[in-house]
């Protein structure tokens, strides 16, 4: 040996052909992973852009029966104000009657 690490030109052209399929090996396996990360990312953005859409959908329709509550909630108000208001002229009339009530209870006892 003379100081070369191998021990014939076959040994050396054996190793560069394992370190060139190793190398290419290597590569491969990067390549691999490299499009098993852009195949996961596209997966990840096609359910986040689902999980969102259906956030979307679940706020709308959420919104949907709010303002089905609402609407609800705001006839039941207005059919509360208009029974408030037949209870106020029935009690505008009762107090009307119970005016003319004590209205006559003193003429009748002016009279006596």
């Amino acid at each position: 040996m003379n100081g070369d690490i191998f021990s014939s030109d076959s040994d050396q052209e054996e190793y560069f052909m394992s370190f060139e399929s190793n190398k290419r090996e290597q590569d491969f396996k990067k390549l691999r992973l490299r499009e098993k990360f852009i195949l996961d990312e596209e997966r990840f953005t096609e359910i986040y852009h689902s999980k969102t859409i259906l956030m979307f959908l679940g706020y709308v329709y959420a919104l949907k029966i709010n303002e089905d509550k609402i609407n609800r909630l705001i006839i039941e108000y207005e059919e509360q104000e208009e029974l408030e208001e037949k209870i106020k002229n029935i009690l505008k009339e009762k107090i009307k009657d119970e005016n003319k009530i004590i209205e006559i209870l003193r003429k009748t006892e002016n009279v006596s």
